[in-house]
Order: structure tokens, then C-alpha cells, then sequence
């Protein structure tokens, strides 16, 4: 068994392995050292490990590797710093890629999570609303949901199984519906068959518990679990989740891609395109959604319940924003690492219009109000995430086990 466990503080060096080890099966019957990673402090504190038995073979300044034991085989690292740990976490080998992103924003598989392909360019000044199109391979953790041909929603690529996406997109449609639903991967432009292109089916799905149609700024976020595994290459990556604590300021200049439409009411682009948003103030978010009249019920203001779960992105004069078809995808913000790397800050979720203006929301009449983009805080539901993919036996074929305790001090 794989033990590892969490500390608070920051390391200025740490090392991590990714590789197999099954009893049976296609993998390998032996651990063996498939990649070892410097890390930076940003990715290092979040994580140590601390060495259990059977001992490994040998120990060296960070990393452990035990092989050929009879029944589990296990994967043991060394931290640096003091063991100061806060929990403790089991897991067979085999899952050490997924529990390692999961926990550190990272993939642990080539340590490659959230970079846009070599190349490729994150355009910071590119309109949805309005249209530009986005540069091949710069979001290769886009998914899009597609019925009969026709993209209705966005999504993100999570692991080599698992899809983040809203609820809305899967809770207003029936089961058969769903059943034929196609969910493609490594797709750019809509008309063309890259070699890239995967296309998969839902093989499950998990709507937050919480999320209710009458109220669209709260708890909008699902989890798809797909029919196959996803082959990973240059323009499929997963994207990185953030860390719960990451402090992305007001003003963070973040990027949502999709292929929603590229004015209200305009026409939909079969080639994706990115948009910058700016992160806006969460007092003002909320005061701003206070001003929108529901659609639903147009004599009373939506009233966001008091433990709102969203964030808001974009600017006050409007011009720049989502559209009808992006919902889904995810607002992915720059991590804190400086190495390039991008995380799912929001999952794009509801709004007033598209590119409307909002500054001036009360001097309105409601049919002429905007709002910011809305999007699910994906920091505020790490946990449930979390939660629904150790249930969900973490795409690992037939091991679902995965313990998580905490350590009394």
C-alpha cells in the first residue's frame, strides 16, 4: 500500500513518482522508477510522503522505490523538511497519478497537467463574443458535448475517465438523451477530423446534490464519467484543479474557451475561440446578480443563496463574455507556480445576456440588464469532486478502494 501523507508547510524542493503496480492485468508485475520530477515550492507544499513497509531498496535524497513484492506493491517517496503531517491517505499504486493531482493541482503522470501544447499561444485579448478564434492546441483539456452532431455544451478533462462540466448541461435532459450524447476530445474545429479527435459516450454522471434548476448561480457544476479511457497526446491533456487555499486576486486576468455563440442570438462558430476575463470583485459579483431579474420571474430579483458558490469574470462596459454554448467549460486562471500552468478556477456556468454591460445595472429597466459571466467557484467543491471520484473507483477499472483518515496530533 501506498501511504502519504499532507503538511501545511511549504519545501523548497520535493520529487514525486509516477507508475504502475497490479498483480494482474496488462501493467507491469513490478514497480518500476518510471519518472521522478523536481517540483517547485508553489507544488510542494501541499504534500510529503513518509516511508511505510516493506522497506524499499533503496534510499537516496528523495526518492524511494520499493519492487517484486508478493501481493501489493507499493511506492514509497521521501519528503524533505519535517514530517509535520495532517492526514494520512492509502492508496494501491496504481492510483498514485490521480490522489497526487488531486491534491496538488498536478498530474502526476509526466507531471503534466494545465500547459497548452508547445506552440500553441493563450490569446489574452481574443473575444468569444465578437469572435477571434482560439490557436490550435491551446486548451487541450476542452472537451465538447455534442448531440447528433450538434455541440450543445462545454467540458474539462480531469483524468483519462473522468469529465468536469455544469449540472445544467446533463440535469434538464432526459436519460436518452444523455445515452446518446457523444463526448469529444482534442476537438478544434468542428468541420475537420484531426487524428487527435476521440470520441466517447457517458458512462455515468453526477449532478451536485445541491443544484436546482430555479436557482442557476449555486452548486452548477457535474461530473461525467466516460465509456473508455482517453489516450493522451499533445493536444489532449488534463487541466489542473486549483488548491482550495489559492488566493487568485480581483483583477487576475483569466481565459474561458469555447464554441458558444459569438454574439446573443448570433451564430455558433465551428472553430473554438477564447476569451479574456478579468476576475471581478466578489462583493460586487454578488450585488451585480442582486440587480438581474430572473427570467423565470420577472417581478422578483434572483436572490443567490447566502453560501454562494460562483465567481464572476468580466468587464463592466460588457464587449467581452460567454455565450450560449460555452456553458460547461472551464474558466482556467494562471497558477501561482509561474511555470506556465493553468487551473480550472471556474466551471462556466449562467449570465445576463452576453457582453452586456452591468455597471449601470439600477438605472436599467430589467429586460436591458447585464451581468458578469458566472461561473461555479470550482475551489468552494473540491471536496465534492473529490468525493464523487474515489465513489466512482477513480477510473481505475476494478480497484475502488481509497481510504482517506485524518491523523490525531
Amino acid at each position: 500500500m501506498l501511504a502519504i501523507t499532507f503538511i501545511p508547510h511549504a519545501f523548497l524542493l520535493c520529487q514525486h513518482v509516477f507508475t504502475y503496480a497490479t498483480v494482474t492485468g496488462s501493467r507491469p508485475p513490478t514497480v518500476d522508477l518510471e519518472s521522478v520530477n523536481t517540483l517547485t515550492q508553489y507544488y510542494c507544499r501541499s504534500f510529503c510522503c513518509v516511508v511505510r513497509t516493506p522497506q524499499p531498496l533503496q534510499e537516496f535524497t528523495g526518492l524511494l522505490i520499493s519492487i517484486k513484492h508478493k501481493q501489493v506493491y507499493e511506492a514509497v517517496c521521501f519528503q524533505w523538511g519535517p514530517q509535520m503531517c495532517l492526514f494520512e491517505m492509502r492508496s494501491p499504486a496504481s492510483l498514485l497519478s490521480l490522489w497526487l493531482w488531486l491534491n496538488t493541482g498536478i498530474n502526476a503522470a509526466g507531471s503534466k497537467c494545465g500547459v497548452p501544447a508547445p506552440g500553441s499561444r493563450m490569446g489574452p485579448s481574443l473575444r468569444v463574443v465578437g469572435g477571434a478564434q482560439a490557436t490550435y492546441g491551446s486548451h487541450p483539456w476542452l472537451v465538447s458535448l455534442q448531440y447528433r452532431g450538434s455541440h450543445f455544451c462545454g467540458g474539462a478533462i480531469l483524468t483519462e475517465h473522468w469529465i468536469l462540466t455544469a449540472a445544467h448541461c446533463l440535469a434538464s435532459h432526459s436519460k436518452e438523451f444523455l445515452s446518446g450524447v457523444r463526448v469529444l476530445v482534442g476537438e478544434f474545429d468542428q468541420r475537420v477530423d484531426d487524428e487527435e479527435k476521440q470520441a466517447f459516450l457517458i458512462k455515468s454522471a453526477s449532478v451536485h446534490e445541491k443544484y436546482h434548476h430555479a436557482l442557476p448561480m449555486n452548486y452548477d457544476i457535474a461530473l461525467m464519467e466516460l465509456d473508455q479511457h482517453i489516450v493522451l497526446g499533445t493536444h489532449v491533456q488534463p487541466i489542473c484543479l486549483p488548491l482550495a487555499d489559492d488566493s487568485i486576486q480581483p483583477g487576475t486576468s483569466c481565459i474561458m474557451g469555447g464554441w458558444g455563440r459569438m454574439k446573443e442570438k448570433g451564430r455558433v462558430p465551428a472553430v473554438l475561440r477564447e476569451v479574456k476575463l478579468d476576475l471581478v470583485d466578489p462583493a460586487k459579483c454578488q450585488y451585480v446578480l442582486h440587480t438581474v431579474r430572473s427570467s423565470t420571474r420577472p417581478q422578483r430579483p434572483a436572490r443567490p443563496q447566502p453560501a454562494m458558490t460562483v465567481l464572476c469574470a468580466g468587464p463592466e462596459g460588457g464587449g467581452r463574455d460567454a455565450c450560449q454554448g460555452d456553458s460547461g467549460g472551464p474558466l482556467v486562471c494562471p497558477a501561482g507556480s509561474g511555470e506556465g500552468r493553468w487551473v480550472a478556477l471556474g466551471v462556466t456556468s449562467w449570465g445576463k445576456g452576453c457582453g452586456r454591460s452591468w455597471g449601470k445595472n439600477s438605472s436599467r429597466p430589467p429586460a436591458r440588464r447585464g451581468s458578469p459571466g458566472v461561473f461555479t467557484d470550482v475551489r468552494l467543491l473540491l471536496p465534492w469532486i473529490k468525493s464523487k471520484l474515489r465513489q466512482g473507483g477513480l477510473g481505475s477499472g476494478n480497484n475502488k478502494t481509497l481510504i482517506v483518515s485524518q491523523k490525531s496530533e
